[in-house]
């Protein structure tokens, strides 16, 4: 039981990460942050986060929720992040989150998305994060990405994206750090993301980038940080391309090339 203390103090509370939702949140109508990950919450059981009219973050990762869940969470108009990796939702679900117009941050890892999915994250035009990692999406999914025009982060290593899903992610203008980490995306996709000239940060660990990559990399004057890690660049390449971005940190190894090293 909460002692009278605790209980006084609930309403100031603004953070909070809890076990389950068997306890009342009404006393928390002030809560911002809310971090259910690994519980037991499902379904209707979120119908219990109406009453958080200022809650901003909400943490569901590893839970029970399906699409029964997003329902009720498609209801919090306030989210701008929601973190939804590891659980057990399909596309149709995510067309719950159409009404979540201040959704800056989106996390989807490791979840049964596919490109239909892909669809419904395209219209949650206020993204400025996305995190598709460990995802069954093709490049045709990718192409519907391209609304998210204020886009800043898009994590999408071990994907199915190829250079056909480098052109659609050349798209999306505002990017500022990429990771295409164990993709098919090679020296021909680097080409076409070129056009991302605000990009500060890529990470293409295990990918088919080779000198002609590296070559292509050194006219990103933008890139402050860059992984080469498992790639087929030479030392070579490497020195020209610290040579070329004197201001960008490589991470790189030669021996990383190895084929016994490179193992997807």
């Amino acid at each position: 039981m909460l002692n009278v203390t605790f209980r006084q103090q609930l309403p100031r509370v603004v953070h909070l990460r809890v076990g389950s939702l068997q306890a009342k949140l009404a006393p928390l109508g002030k809560l911002r942050s809310l971090r259910l990950a690994g519980t037991l919450v499902q379904g209707k059981g979120l119908a219990k986060l109406q009453g958080l009219t200022d809650l901003r973050e909400l943490e569901l990762s590893r839970s029970r929720v399906d699409d029964s869940g997003l329902v009720e969470v498609g209801a919090l108009r306030g989210l701008v992040s929601l973190r939804l990796g590891y659980v057990e939702i399909s596309d149709s679900g995510l067309a719950n989150l159409a009404k979540l117009t201040k959704l800056e941050r989106l996390e989807l890892n490791s979840t049964d998305i596919s490109d239909e999915g892909l669809k419904q994250v395209g219209n949650l035009t206020t993204l400025r994060e996305l995190y598709l990692n460990h995802a069954r999406f093709t490049d045709e999914g990718l192409a519907a990405l391209k609304p998210l025009q204020k886009l800043e982060k898009l994590e999408m290593f071990r994907t199915r994206a190829t250079n056909a899903g480098a052109v659609s992610i050349a798209e999306l203008k505002s990017l500022k750090v990429l990771k295409l980490d164990y993709t098919s995306v090679d020296d021909k996709g680097l080409e076409a993301l070129q056009a991302l000239t605000g990009l500060q940060e890529l990470s293409l660990d295990t990918t088919n980038i080779t000198e002609a990559g590296a070559r292509t990399l050194a006219g990103m004057k933008s890139l402050r940080a860059l992984n080469l890690y498992h790639t087929l660049v030479s030392e070579k390449a490497l020195q020209e391309l610290h040579a070329a971005l004197p201001e960008c940190r490589i991470v790189y190894d030669r021996d990383s090339s190895l084929p016994n090293r490179r193992s997807k």
